[in-house]
């Protein structure tokens, strides 16, 4: 038997939560995971005492979602420590040939 209803990080989900939930996934796919709790906050109105987005809270919420099964989220995109994407193979190659030029 399964569970009809959740609670994760102070919040109660039901069955219309989750449906919620897959809803903005499914809008905001190719965005990725922030995009979909961003929206999902301002959905919701979920807000912290100062006023900003519960953002941090409802990511916790969908990873635990995922985990149990209950939803599939887009994949990670990865970032190097400093928050920049890794540029491409292509433009990889161009950059480290650019600095052997500028080596000389």
């Amino acid at each position: 038997m399964s569970q009809s209803s959740y609670l994760i990080r102070n919040r109660q989900l039901g069955f219309q939560e989750l449906e919620t939930i897959r809803l903005y996934i499914k809008e905001h796919w190719a965005a990725g995971r922030s995009a979909i709790s961003r929206a999902l906050c301002q959905s919701w109105n979920w807000r912290q005492a100062n006023g900003r987005l519960k953002d941090h809270a409802c990511r916790v919420l969908l990873l635990e979602l995922e985990s149990r099964g209950k939803i599939e989220l887009p994949p990670r995109k990865f970032y190097n420590n400093r928050g920049k994407k890794q540029p491409d193979g292509l433009l990889r190659l161009w950059l480290q040939g650019l600095s052997r030029i500028t080596a000389l």
